[in-house]
């Protein structure tokens, strides 16, 4: 049996989100599922913690049968949606959604602890004791040869490369190929047009990519800001991500710890310039 743990935050690609069709899918969620079926489990399987990332029903699942929820998060979606519902005036049931967003918050103030980590963002719930993390991340494991060998890129050695470490462009719909500076190429997840975009697959470590590349281009998320940091301060060129308050906890972090980075607006993007 599958269900829905939470509620879906939808995008129409990796950095836009679809505001209507999110708060729609919070609308839609029933958690009586859920709930019926993660209790079992937990009381057949003698769970004595649960350890979450940033969702809301483990915490009230965790205190339902009087073991602790630890969360590990820069972030909660009661403030995510809470976002997308002050950016959409329009909307016609909006008291309703409200009454979700707040059950979700009444919900993570049932968590025994927060472990928080670097670029967060204000909770909107009290209760839980917060612990501060430190800076943490994964950590390259090859030099730039060797992970440029394992990928049978050595034809890069001399050039400057740039990392585009996510999707975004459909390749198909596209009138032609990106356009480079020259002496320059490009690793990516979508586009392969050698000399100057190479195609990897998507199981990679992306640390060694990283630490092996001279730009990184793609959009803040905390694995890719901490391992950008942690892996040589790499100059990073972010692609804004629309109404996903996530960012701004992220772009201040990388603004003050980082320093190397770079606005590339999405139109500016999508030209492929």
């Amino acid at each position: 049996m599958t269900y829905a743990l939470h509620p879906s935050i939808v995008q129409t690609n990796p950095y836009q989100l679809d505001a209507e069709q999110s708060l729609h899918s919070l609308a839609n969620f029933n958690p009586s599922l859920p709930l019926a079926e993660e209790t079992n489990f937990l009381k057949q399987q003698n769970i004595q913690a649960i350890i979450a990332d940033a969702h809301s029903l483990p915490c009230l699942l965790a205190h339902s049968i009087g073991i602790p929820s630890i969360l590990i998060t820069n972030f909660t979606f009661d403030s995510i949606f809470q976002a997308l519902l002050d950016s959409t005036p329009a909307c016609t049931n909006r008291a309703a959604l409200q009454l979700k967003i707040d059950e979700m918050t009444q919900q993570y103030a049932l968590a025994h602890s927060v472990i928080r980590l670097p670029g967060h963002i204000p909770f909107l719930f009290s209760g839980p004791q917060i612990i501060d993390a430190p800076m943490h991340f994964r950590k390259a494991m090859q030099n730039r040869s060797e992970t440029l060998a394992g990928l049978g890129l050595q034809c890069l050695e001399g050039k400057k490369i740039l990392l585009n470490c996510f999707g975004g462009h459909n390749l198909d719909s596209l009138s032609g190929v990106p356009k480079l500076p020259e002496g320059w190429a490009c690793i990516s997840q979508t586009i392969h047009s050698p000399l100057l975009f190479y195609k990897i697959s998507h199981d990679v470590y992306m640390p060694d990519l990283i630490g092996a590349c001279d730009v990184v281009l793609g959009k803040l998320g905390w694995g890719t800001c901490s391992e950008v940091i942690g892996n040589g301060y790499k100059p990073f060129i972010y692609v804004p991500r629309s109404a996903f308050i996530e960012e701004a906890g992220l772009l201040s972090w990388m603004q003050n710890a980082h320093r190397r980075i770079v606005r590339l607006e999405v139109d500016d993007y999508e030209s492929m310039d």
